[in-house]
């Protein structure tokens, strides 16, 4: 996948203010497998190379390079009318920053489990639950100045950490009707 665009953000006097240029590469394999054990799924990797710029005369982000590589694994294994699923991901992200900014490296672990247990071909109760990790955004990273499209003032950390959730599940399936219930917990470490 290749995404290239450009936002233009004009100020009230309707000169051209802020202009964001994002140009991202996305590729990603997926292999499905036989069943090994019983347990039939897919593996796969990822990966994505993004050049983030912010420019004008108040550019807020330095120009900022991003790119990532992922590994997963999904997994599913069915026990009469209970079905297992496990899901694993790890991820490497590398941001590098034009005007002296250090480098911001992070390693993700992404892990999720779950099962249905089906009553009947038309009844179904399943549970899960996920730990995900995501990266900082460049803009999270390396903002500093005003911001004109929004109207406020950010200010970046290179040393930001990870951002983890902790996500429970769990549902009912009636024929065509779902009723779900999740909490989630966002943590962010400090720095």
């Amino acid at each position: 996948r290749y995404n290239d665009s450009e936002n233009k953000y004009f100020e009230d006097s309707g000169e051209p203010g802020t202009r964001f240029d994002n140009e991202e590469y996305e590729a990603r394999l997926e292999l499905l497998h036989h069943p090994l054990a019983g347990w039939s799924g897919a593996v796969g990797v990822q990966y994505r190379d993004q050049d983030f710029a912010s420019l004008c005369e108040e550019a807020f982000v330095a120009p900022t390079r991003t790119q990532a590589l992922a590994a997963f694994i999904v997994e599913e294994r069915a026990f009469g009318s209970l079905t297992l699923e496990l899901g694993g991901r790890y991820e490497r992200q590398e941001a590098e920053a034009s005007g002296g900014n250090p480098d911001a490296d992070h390693d993700l672990y992404s892990i999720s489990a779950g099962a249905i247990y089906k009553f009947t071909e038309d009844y179904a109760f399943n549970i899960s639950a996920t730990r995900s990790q995501r990266a900082p955004a460049a803009q999270e990273l390396y903002a500093g100045g005003a911001h004109l499209a929004t109207l406020t003032f950010e200010r970046g950390d290179p040393e930001l950490n990870e951002e983890t959730a902790h996500s429970p599940r769990c549902g009912y399936t009636q024929d065509r009707w779902a009723r779900d219930l999740e909490r989630e917990r966002a943590r962010q470490p400090d720095r």
